[in-house]
């Protein structure tokens, strides 16, 4: 799992700064990071 985060950070992350420009890029990394933490606190309150 780490391996395909630090693949899509290191991609994915400058594909996007170069097309989209660099607020996408903080976009997309915002999201990035949100995804794990909100998957976290669903399973947490489905408990």
């Amino acid at each position: 799992m780490e391996q395909v985060y630090y693949a899509l950070t290191e991609t994915l992350i400058p594909w996007i700064e170069d097309r989209f420009g660099v607020l996408a890029a903080w976009a997309a990394t915002a999201a990035l990071i949100a995804l794990p933490i909100a998957g976290i606190v669903a399973i947490v309150l489905w408990i």
